[in-house]
């Protein structure tokens, strides 16, 4: 896949629907999904581009990858979002 250019740290659409994203980016190597935000490659490249309804069904399936993680993995201990500044 060839690289592209950065995308600025600001979205300029007012999104209301915050990003999942703790920090902690890890793939789980059996389904390549963040076991962070439990979104896949396409969904986090995505997510800047998509509308609040587009992020919406992205939780609501990260919320299922989530539970089916935990059941596979019953020891897993989810991350801690870090507190992050954002000025």
């Amino acid at each position: 896949m060839p690289r592209t250019a950065c995308l600025p740290m600001t979205d300029p659409s007012p999104a209301t629907v915050a990003s999942p994203c703790i920090r902690h980016c890890c793939l789980d190597p059996d389904s390549d999904v963040c076991v962070g935000c439990f979104r896949t490659l396409d969904e986090i490249t995505g997510w800047s581009q998509a509308d609040d309804a587009q992020r919406a069904a992205v939780l609501q399936r990260c919320v299922a990858r989530r539970a089916d993680y935990q059941q596979r993995y019953p020891d897993w201990c989810p991350p801690i979002r870090p507190s992050v500044s954002r000025r």
